[in-house]
């Protein structure tokens, strides 16, 4: 059985650069805050929606670049937004292990 992938098709796959977008969003399940967030940040999005069950985002409002309210709508989680230098798609993934060396 695989896992089930979530993806936010959009229209918004020519807007690559970092830009400020106004974003409001209420705290909760990571599987439809990011989607929410990912459509106010007029961006792309692929997360495993079996992977982020059970992760509750933070509430988030402001202006922040769609990465900067990922992340932020992530933290003190286990999970990253990453961003696809090619394609412009964000993909949200588990944070590498810290560095012990």
């Amino acid at each position: 059985m695989g896992a089930a992938l979530s993806l936010v098709i959009s229209s918004f796959a020519e807007e690559r650069e970092e830009v400020k977008k106004r974003f409001k969003l209420a705290e909760g399940n990571a599987a439809r805050t990011l989607k929410q967030a990912a459509r106010q940040g007029r961006v792309d999005i692929v997360f495993s929606a079996d992977v982020v069950s059970g992760v509750k985002t933070q509430a988030i409002k402001g202006e922040y670049t769609p990465r900067e309210a990922f992340n932020l709508m992530l933290k003190n989680s286990r999970f990253v937004a990453v961003k696809h230098r090619k394609s412009g798609v964000y993909l949200i993934k588990e944070q590498d292990p810290p560095d012990v060396n």
